[in-house]
């Protein structure tokens, strides 16, 4: 897949992070550096994100506005024009890639700051609003016409799920993604709810074994990096572990759903390619 290695790499990146900022006691994080030096875009201004770069991509095929902004997260205004503009999907290291790995490292920045800095009420709203956002991105790509779909105010998170199964979504991530939205309803509900070692152990029964073995080395690689120093007893110990499982678990989650709403996304453009290709033989 594209980005299968670099996206694990920026997504253990933040199991890391996750882990030291909960021995930190929530410490603020400081933002990954990245390196975009290979990429321009087309855009209007200078955008907060690729402002520093110059303007201007090579696409091996023509993709309209709205479909450029919505896969890279940013508002479609801030593209001026697509004219004349082509991109090579299978070129190495094409620019493209690397535009969808850049924002994929935002996006996990940003959930890795929630499940540091924020309580378990916090944790699990926001960690859920994230990951339902991939799902509705990739309900969007999938659908051969995303402008019939009814708004997803009006949808429960199941219906989303189901929705996002019957349009291609990976069925590995069924049974995880309707954890996610229980556990979100029990917070929504109770008020005295807590994450505990029953929610964790839920959760991560949800996995299938694969993953559940990509979530263990995910989690033993990012607690190898813990100072000596870093012993924990008790009670402490207790509620550590549990939070770093589920924050792993969170992290996982998005990651797979990410890669998911990024393979679909691929797949459209690829598909308008090949249409425009045909209507350019058409017409001559």
């Amino acid at each position: 897949m594209l980005l299968a290695t670099p996206a694990a790499q920026i997504a253990q990146r933040e199991f890391r992070g996750v882990v030291e900022a909960l021995l930190r006691g929530g410490a603020q994080r400081g933002i990954l550096v990245s390196d975009l030096c290979l990429v321009e875009i087309c855009l209007r201004g200078q955008h907060r994100l690729f402002g520093r770069f110059k303007h201007r991509v090579e696409w091996a095929m023509r993709i309209d506005k709205k479909l450029v902004a919505k896969l890279l997260d940013i508002d479609e205004a801030e593209i001026a024009s697509l004219a004349g503009l082509s991109f090579k999907l299978d070129a190495p290291n094409n620019a493209f890639g690397r535009l969808l790995e850049e924002r994929q490292r935002r996006r996990l920045e940003a959930l890795s700051a929630a499940l540091t800095n924020e309580d378990d009420l916090g944790k699990v709203i926001r960690a859920h609003i994230h990951i339902e956002h991939e799902l509705q991105d990739f309900i969007f790509f999938a659908a051969p016409m995303p402008d019939q779909l009814k708004s997803f105010d009006t949808m429960e998170f199941t219906d989303k799920v189901q929705l996002a199964l019957l349009l291609g979504l990976t069925p590995d991530l069924k049974v995880a993604l309707n954890a996610t939205g229980r556990l979100r309803n029990k917070f929504a509900h109770k008020l005295d709810m807590r994450i505990g070692e029953d929610e964790a152990k839920n959760l991560i029964s949800t996995l299938t074994p694969s993953a559940k073995q990509r979530f263990q080395a995910r989690l033993d690689d990012a607690l190898s990096g813990l100072p000596k120093n870093a012993a924990l007893a008790g009670e402490a110990l207790v509620y550590f572990n549990t939070q770093i499982r589920v924050s792993v678990f969170f992290l996982q989650l998005f990651d797979q759903v990410s890669r998911e709403r990024h393979r679909v996304a691929l797949e459209k453009i690829q598909q308008r390619g090949g249409e425009q290709r045909g209507d350019k033989r058409d017409q001559s």
